[in-house]
């Protein structure tokens, strides 16, 4: 990471988090993910003076505030980059319920959109459609090995209550809803590191 980039990032993240100083030596960078063409960054920053102590953006230089922006608590962020810069996956998950996702998309040019999605929301319903509400003992949900495919399609393995799924999702899809397919436990589909909260 340079200066610059380094400075608009504090800069910016400042600003969000009201402050007038320049110079914010408060905030740490934690994790910083720069798109395969360098022209946009998502980073952590994370701050031991306000109440959500962790600051979440995507910055592209050409533009005069962040292009996402979230307060949050520091236990477990993550980007994804599409190979061609074009999409970035943000997950968060600050509590002990399963990880938050956003995919930011860029049109080439200037124009930027953020879309929540919820790809664990189908096996929920289904799990509590099933389940003594009452009787359920919470499990905290999770994903691994995490990939892009090609420019507009990623997927991931979830790790839910119900057992194993790989999750597929095309970015060009107006919901975002996953195509799920349930692995069997031996299955190892994509290799990486699991992240849950």
């Amino acid at each position: 990471m340079n200066i610059r980039t380094l400075l608009v990032f504090l800069t910016l993240a400042g600003a969000c988090l009201g402050s007038d100083r320049q110079d914010h030596p408060d905030l740490k960078v934690m994790h910083f993910t720069p798109a395969p063409d360098q022209r946009a960054y998502v980073a952590c920053l994370d701050s031991d003076f306000v109440d959500f102590s962790r600051v979440i953006i995507l910055v592209a230089p050409s533009m005069q505030k962040p292009v996402f922006y979230r307060q949050t608590n520091p236990r477990f962020t993550e980007a994804y980059w599409s190979p061609d810069s074009s999409h970035c996956v943000i997950t968060d998950a600050p509590t002990n319920t399963g990880p938050e996702m956003w995919l930011v998309s860029n049109d080439g040019r200037t124009k930027w959109s953020t879309r929540k999605f919820e790809p664990f929301q189908r096996l929920d319903e289904q799990y509590y459609e099933t389940q003594d509400r009452n009787a359920i003992i919470p499990v905290r949900d999770g994903y691994e090995s995490f990939r892009w495919l090609d420019n507009h399609r990623f997927e991931f393995v979830i790790l839910h209550k119900l057992g194993r799924y790989k999750a597929e999702i095309d970015s060009s899809s107006k919901t975002l809803k996953p195509v799920l397919t349930k692995l069997q436990d031996a299955q190892q589909d994509i290799s990486a590191d699991r992240h849950e909260p």
